[in-house]
């Protein structure tokens, strides 16, 4: 009966081992995939339960190349629709993007928070956030999709 017990024991072990293994190559994917310039394909804002129109002014995202981990904060910055861009800081768990801006003027700041990665592949992320300034301010849900 000890033998099952340690069996059952050792089979929980290598399960909670793959798991932790399966979220940490996730999020370096992830991370490695960001690197690099993003287009802002579409945003979809949602409150109350009506879609809005967005009048976003962001329309690019760059992420720079960064090893990733739960304390580090990476750079990137955010592209306008004027041409000119702002600093962003950004970091990732898991599947979770967190987007920041410490100007209350630049148009990323609405944009800091969480982010949950919905999709992600070389050419194509959805990202959604219920958590963003923006999100907050309106009650409402964002969805942004990014391209290369």
């Amino acid at each position: 009966m000890n033998t099952k017990h340690n069996s059952y024991f050792n089979i929980f072990n290598v399960f909670i081992i793959i798991m932790i293994l399966s979220s940490c190559s996730k999020e370096k994917k992830i991370a490695k995939q960001l690197d690099g310039n993003w287009t802002v394909a579409s945003v979809r804002i949602t409150a109350n339960g009506q879609s809005l129109q967005s009048l976003e002014t962001i329309n690019s995202l760059t992420f720079e190349k960064c090893k990733t981990s739960k304390e580090t904060s990476c750079s990137g910055s955010a592209g306008l629709a004027n041409g000119s861009s702002e600093a962003m800081k950004w970091t990732l768990r898991n599947d979770e993007l967190s987007l920041a801006s410490t100007n209350a003027n630049d148009e990323i700041y609405w944009w800091s928070g969480r982010w949950l990665v919905q999709e992600n592949s070389k050419s194509k992320m959805v990202l959604f956030s219920d958590d963003c300034l923006n999100c907050q301010t309106l009650n409402g849900e964002y969805t942004v999709v990014l391209t290369k």
